[in-house]
């Protein structure tokens, strides 16, 4: 495991209050945003709930700072996955 895999895993322990079992991360490639179970029963049924091909993941992020735009701002392009397979990208 990764120095920053063990790392994650010790943040979430810490805030979570006892051990959390990874279940998906969200562009691994960029240091996105991880999920976990605080139980290790949901750990597998989750992941495999979240890679199923009718999944369809919806991410909301909170940020900050300012964006110039008026009205919601809409990107649809798709995106390569770990295999370089295109897949439908929305984001608004």
């Amino acid at each position: 495991m990764s120095r920053k895999a063990t790392a994650a895993l010790q943040r979430g322990r810490d805030q979570g209050g006892g051990r959390v079992y990874p279940i998906h991360r969200l562009d691994r490639n960029a240091s996105g945003c991880l999920l976990f179970a605080k139980e290790q029963e949901w750990a597998g049924p989750l992941h495999a709930c979240l890679m199923a091909a009718e999944t369809t993941k919806t991410y909301v992020a909170l940020v900050r700072g300012h964006f110039s735009a008026e009205e919601p701002v809409q990107i649809d392009r798709p995106m390569k996955d770990d295999n370089g397979i295109l897949k439908t990208a929305s984001s608004v």
